[in-house]
């Protein structure tokens, strides 16, 4: 199959690229100051057994759900440059995902006094998910991506 990929999916392919490396850094950033500054040297595992093992084990989960994401966009990603159907699907889970999160953070912003770079990176991962989901339900964009089921014999 010879397709030409849309313009618009290659921008999102490496939007995707670009986030899983983001979460990446974002990750690894976060359990280094998490481990040395923020979180465990604050409590103390002698006096408060209970919640420093409750402290580890919800940063480890945060963290590996931050790693499973970071993975999950760069499938979608590299499904999105090979014009997969799982990239299609990926992409428009992360989004939706992106479009919820920039809305909370957006409203947080809001009421609270953030700054306005804060009201800016909310609003930006707002208008960017609904841009992308809008995009990837148009009917010509979504004729372009190839499904992987096999048929059946």
């Amino acid at each position: 199959m010879n397709v030409k990929r849309p313009l618009g999916v290659t921008l999102l392919s490496f939007v995707c690229y670009l986030a899983s490396c983001g979460l990446l850094v974002l990750c690894v950033n976060g359990i280094f100051a998490f481990v040395t500054r923020v979180g465990l040297p604050l409590i103390e595992f002698r006096e408060e057994p209970g919640r420093y093992l409750v402290a580890l084990l919800a940063i480890i989960i945060f963290f590996s759900c931050l790693l499973v994401l970071a993975g999950i966009e760069f499938i979608a990603g590299l499904d999105l440059w090979r014009l997969r159907a799982r990239g299609r699907s990926l992409a428009l889970a992360s989004m939706t995902l992106l479009v919820a999160f920039g809305s909370v953070l957006l409203l947080v912003t809001l009421t609270e006094q953030s700054g306005t770079q804060e009201k800016i990176v909310a609003g930006t991962m707002c208008v960017l998910g609904l841009v992308g989901l809008l995009y990837l339900r148009l009917p010509k964009v979504k004729g372009s991506f190839v499904s992987t089921v096999a048929s059946a014999p």
